[in-house]
């Protein structure tokens, strides 16, 4: 499966989403650079399902962090893990956009 999406756009896969299955986000116009703003400063990934929020991912520029979370719906949200964003690239030897 291919999708093209744009900003805050959402879809419906296809088909299921496998255990072994693999999702690549990419984008021509993300500035993953370390933010100066004095306001909250991020990027949002969602994967959903039946309401539940599977994955919450989210790029902190000002933080200069990622963080991971899920959200059960009408539920708690679940211990957020937020690691530097430079060793988070570094540890999974991706490059650095």
């Amino acid at each position: 499966m291919f999708y093209l999406l744009s900003v805050s756009q959402t879809i419906k896969l296809k088909n299921e989403l496998g255990a072994d299955g693999i999702i690549v986000f990419q984008s021509a116009s993300l500035d993953l650079e370390q933010s100066t703003a004095s306001v909250f400063d991020s990027s949002t990934i969602d994967l959903l399902n039946a309401g539940d929020r599977l994955l919450h991912l989210c790029i902190r520029r000002r933080d200069n962090a990622i963080a991971v979370n899920s959200l059960t719906a009408g539920g708690d949200w679940g211990p957020e893990e937020t690691t530097p964003r430079q060793v988070y690239w570094a540890k999974h030897h991706y490059h650095d956009l």
